[in-house]
């Protein structure tokens, strides 16, 4: 018993009404049932545009606050405990029940890390819902227990509102980020800033940071990650491209069509079996067995086999959807399109290896051709308006990164890394081991002689100085307190920098004394 499906008897007569004319084939098709197709089309359509509406609404009744992350000069932490403040976000994505999400547009929320610099001043921050406030603070101290946290009032209340218009007394210069490659290809990490023989930390940050502490009043730059924790779905590419540059088996990608045929298929063959089994015909046939190719690992160059490593490495980390912006304000006297570019684009540069970050065009405030003030200064209020909503899903597709990709990109100074928030590397004191042998008088046989900082300087030697800081924030104070001084919300928790004369205080009265 043989099943058959002639295509062409279903072909013919939309074939022969397309003969007659665009009017009669689109009637002929209307009312053979097509009218059902385009009506399902309408009913997706209009459900996907309300569902957002949902999904914007659901958003806007979240509430957030702005912290202000303060850790301490000496801290002793890699950047491995940035990492694990955003593998702590992961724990976040609650997508909900299938009524939440397909009727409240219930969606997970997203974080975001910016650096600000206020007139040179910079500072940390991160915007969290305060429904995960403690879970943030929490993890901030179990990584920097020594750190201090503020809340403040948004900065970004001191855009003026007209920037963007022809009569602005301010100019904006800003991008938005995107990869140039698919997400399965990595960008340069922090591990590969390192220079292992010479235990040398070149900071990524370094350079970013140096040109926000050049800004004069009247500027003010910030940069941003808005950071939502995703599924694992993005995975499956990196691994079928993984595959195919090893020249392992790799099963092509299905579309709808290619689904819905499979699905078509399998319902016929199945039905095909169960015919031949009751009629006791057995389809018999050799299976042809295919050779399958070798893998070509052991044929790759050097760096086809480095990038393997590097997407295998990216994809045993957990996944972010992120939105990259950049932005630098200045007044009309002040503003530097130069200065503008080497803080958005100049720093990003070295991010650049297997993967690199390009400049979204539609959000990017340099054009070259027809109308270019009105299309700048469109670009401008889009992007400082997605900048302040700390929007994570319109215009650009967000990209996906890792958590090592983002403590590279976002990560706070420790003595280990000579950022330019680093000013001086000071150690820790402590005493000396109970087990350490010592003599009655002089010192132990087991440590050689040495001079201590306080005896060179009454013998008039001046101590070494260390210093990692270019020539211009040699005297800059990074232990001010000027951004929580002035956005704080409750002013009277900013701790101000302590001073370095210790306080005198009276003995405890339990001493013993002789009269």
């Amino acid at each position: 018993m043989e099943i058959t499906l002639d295509i062409y008897a279903f072909l013919t007569p939309l074939m022969i009404a397309a003969a007659q004319g665009p009017i009669y084939f689109f009637w002929f098709f209307l009312t053979q049932g097509g009218w059902i197709i385009i009506s399902l089309i309408f009913i997706i359509g209009f459900y996907f545009i309300w569902l957002r509406g949902r999904r914007e609404s659901y958003l806007r009744k979240q509430k957030y606050c702005l912290l202000a992350i303060d850790v301490p000069k000496d801290n002793e932490q890699s950047l491995k405990a940035v990492e694990y403040l955003f593998s702590v976000l992961h724990s976040t994505r609650s997508r909900g029940t299938i009524w939440q999400r397909a009727w409240e547009g219930r969606v997970p929320l997203a974080f975001s890390y910016e650096i600000v610099s206020i007139e040179g001043y910079i500072q940390y921050l991160i915007r969290t819902p305060e429904k995960f406030r403690d879970l943030i603070e929490a993890a901030v101290y179990s990584q920097y227990p020594e750190a201090e946290i503020t809340e403040v009032e948004d900065y970004v209340k001191m855009i003026p509102a007209d920037v963007g218009t022809p009569d602005a007394e301010y100019k904006l210069f800003g991008v938005e980020f995107k990869l140039a490659k698919p997400a399965a290809y990595p960008l340069r990490v922090y591990t590969q800033f390192e220079h292992i023989f010479a235990q040398v930390f070149a900071d990524p940050l370094a350079g970013l940071l140096e040109a926000f502490s050049k800004l004069k009043k009247g500027e003010q730059a910030a940069m941003q990650l808005v950071v939502r924790p995703t599924a694992d779905d993005w995975k499956a590419a990196s691994i079928r491209l993984a595959k195919k540059l090893i020249g392992a088996k790799v099963e092509a990608k299905k579309n709808l069509g290619d689904s819905v045929t499979e699905g078509i298929m399998g319902i016929l063959g199945w039905l095909a079996d169960w015919v031949y089994s009751w009629w006791g015909e057995v389809a018999g046939g050799e299976e042809k067995k295919r050779e399958e190719l070798p893998s070509k690992m052991l044929y790759l160059s050097p760096g086809e086999r480095s990038t393997v490593e590097a997407i295998e490495n990216k994809l045993s980390k957990l996944g972010f959807k992120v939105k990259m912006r950049l932005y630098y304000l200045g007044h009309k006297s002040l503003y530097s399109q130069a200065r503008g570019v080497s803080i958005t684009l100049s720093s990003m540069r070295q991010f650049n290896a297997d993967n690199s970050l390009l400049a979204y065009k539609k959000l990017f405030t340099i054009k070259e051709y027809f109308f270019i003030e009105y299309r700048l200064n469109r670009v401008r209020r889009r992007l400082i308006k997605l900048f302040k909503e700390r929007n994570s899903q319109k215009m650009s597709k967000p990209m996906i990164l890792n958590t090592e990709e983002l403590a590279t990109l976002y990560h706070f100074p420790t003595i280990g890394v000579k950022t330019a928030l680093v000013k001086t590397i000071e150690s820790k004191k402590a005493e000396a081991p109970v087990t350490t042998p010592f003599e009655e008088e002089g010192i132990s046989v087991f440590t050689p002689p040495t001079t201590t900082a306080v005896e060179k300087e009454k013998a008039g030697v001046k101590p070494e100085k260390i210093e990692y800081l270019p020539p211009e924030l040699i005297d800059y104070d990074f232990a001010n307190k000027y951004y929580e001084q002035r956005f704080a919300k409750d002013k009277t928790k900013v701790i101000t920098p302590k001073t370095t004369s210790a306080a005198k205080a009276a003995p405890p009265s339990n001493l013993p004394f002789d009269e």
